[in-house]
């Protein structure tokens, strides 16, 4: 049955993880995690939230809520959604994992260890190969998760915006419906190919964006044609408005963006703050704003909430990504066999390169090592200068070529 006990062997005596049962137990999931993760929320709007809008996106599935029980009492809970994360020409399978949560009263006892091994062995079976989640970096350093994306933003002040040309700028109006095709057109061209981009279609988009016209009214940044060449969706964030998700095509685009989101910011009492755009360093937006105005881009790397991730299945993981993996080997020769030894196991590559040596290279890592190195979040000199790690100075030249340092980037409408 849907609801019947998973296996959990980590869990303590007298506890049972099982799936919650929607909707009569979504306030149970549903409380904890606000009382954990969001105290201060109006509970009203917060269980909207979690009634409506992550219940109803269109690849939530049930089962996809775990909940830990102790006498048929609500203890704690795990979610784990699946979604497909590209890396390149490869689509990976992702256990996204969220809001583990327990009671304060029940904690110190393995109950969250046991849920996070139950949310994966069911991520796992499902034939997901990567675990990704949002945490604390000390709490899920243990169960071999790795850093694998920090956040960035490029940063204008008040000052440097307003000796900017206000009449180069496209004109904004509030986004429509309508606007999902051009929308998810933008953010295929701009993030669509980046590592950690997940795949959406256009349902998704219109899914994304009716939930936010109607609380936070994303804007449109369009040319002197109505063709929309920008957008900024936004999120209401200690106390003022900040941009979740942003893409500009252009100067002009990103001149409107930049100059809506400073009216906004005085508009509810924030004058004079300097405006940020969620963008990746190398994106158009990013660059389109440097070559006009003075700016910074910044990168936050927070040492108590982070992105991580770890490999459910290294072989899986490997064969996920051999549609890319294969496109990067053919810039080496072909004449010596690349294994990764990956926390003690065996995976082959393929075929790399003759200035390797011939016969075989073996690469010593860990789970959290390919981790890193999938998303292009650590060097493969990185990897090798590691105490713990095994790789020569072939190995690194393969790893090198293998999984190059990326602009990974996961846009704010796939925060989960």
């Amino acid at each position: 049955m849907a609801d019947s006990p998973l296996w959990s062997p980590d869990a303590p005596a007298g506890v049972t993880i099982r799936p919650v049962r929607l909707p009569e137990e979504r306030d149970l999931f549903a409380g904890l995690s606000v009382a954990t993760f969001s105290a201060a929320a109006p509970w009203e709007a917060t269980r909207a939230f979690w009634g409506d809008y992550i219940v109803h996106l269109p690849y939530f599935r049930p089962g996809h809520w775990l909940g830990a029980f102790e006498a048929g009492e609500y203890i704690g809970g795990v979610a784990v959604y699946q979604r497909a994360m590209r890396v390149g020409r490869a689509i990976v399978s992702v256990g996204c994992i969220a809001s583990l949560t327990v009671r304060p009263d029940r904690r110190n006892r393995g109950i969250a260890s046991a849920l996070l091994a139950t949310a994966e062995e069911a991520s796992r079976g499902r034939g997901d190969a990567l675990a990704l989640l949002h945490g604390i970096p000390h709490f899920y350093r243990r169960f071999g998760y790795a850093d694998v994306f920090d956040p960035g933003w490029i940063r204008v002040t008040a000052a440097a915006l307003a000796e900017t040309d206000a009449d180069t700028a496209c004109p904004v109006r509030p986004a429509t419906l309508a606007d999902a095709p051009a929308l998810l057109e933008l953010f295929e061209a701009h993030f669509g190919g980046r590592v950690g981009a997940f795949e959406r279609d256009l349902d998704l988009q219109r899914y994304f964006l009716d939930a936010r016209i109607r609380d936070d009214c994303p804007i449109v940044a369009c040319d002197q044609d109505g063709q929309v060449r920008g957008y900024a969706i936004f999120e209401w964030s200690r106390k003022k408005w900040k941009v979740a998700e942003a893409v500009a095509a252009d100067w002009p685009a990103a001149l409107a963006l930049l100059r809506h989101v400073q009216g906004r910011l005085e508009a509810t009492g924030h004058a004079g703050d300097d405006v940020l755009l969620p963008c990746p360093a190398d994106s158009t937006l990013a660059m389109a704003v440097a070559d006009n105005v003075w700016s910074t881009h910044e990168t936050e790397h927070d040492a108590d909430a982070g992105w991580m991730a770890k490999p459910l299945d290294a072989q899986r993981l490997c064969s996920q990504l051999r549609p890319e993996l294969a496109e990067r080997l053919g810039k080496l020769s072909s004449r010596s066999t690349l294994t990764l030894i990956v926390d003690g196991l065996p995976v082959e590559l393929g075929r790399v390169g003759r200035s390797l040596a011939d016969g075989e290279c073996k690469v010593h890592v860990r789970g959290a090592d390919l981790a890193c190195l999938a998303f292009g979040y650590r060097p493969a000199s990185w990897v090798a200068a590691r105490s713990d790690a095994d790789v020569d100075s072939a190995g690194v030249a393969a790893l090198a070529v293998l999984f190059p340092p990326t602009g990974a980037w996961i846009a704010g409408t796939d925060w989960f």
